[in-house]
């Protein structure tokens, strides 16, 4: 039962939406995400110019209040069918940094 519950994966949502009017094309997205576990998280994501790299700054508040800056860096293959997000979070506001997750996905192709 223990290793059943080490293995049990939140539920995420999550919306990005384009603020075109506050920001330029590059750095006018907002993402608000909502943990099953009662944590959520609204980041700044600022794209390259080729589209192909996104890096995001947060500050996500957990299921008990306390407030976790985090930053991620997303790439995106320029075939656009792989993607690979690295996330860090600072327990101590932002002075050191330590490896949250990595996560890699691709699309299947039709």
């Amino acid at each position: 039962m223990a290793a059943r519950a080490q293995r049990e994966r939140r539920r995420l949502i999550r919306r990005l939406r384009y603020d075109g009017v506050r920001c330029t094309p590059y750095d006018g997205y907002v993402s608000i995400a909502f943990l099953s576990d009662g944590s959520r998280d609204i980041s700044t994501e600022t794209v390259s110019a080729d589209g192909c790299t996104w890096t995001s700054q947060s500050t996500m508040t957990t299921s008990t209040g306390q407030t976790v800056p985090v930053r991620s860096v997303t790439t995106i293959s320029p075939d656009g069918m792989r993607q690979t997000s690295t996330t860090e979070v600072s327990p101590d506001g932002g002075k050191t940094w330590k490896h949250w997750y990595k996560d890699e996905s691709h699309k299947v192709k039709e």
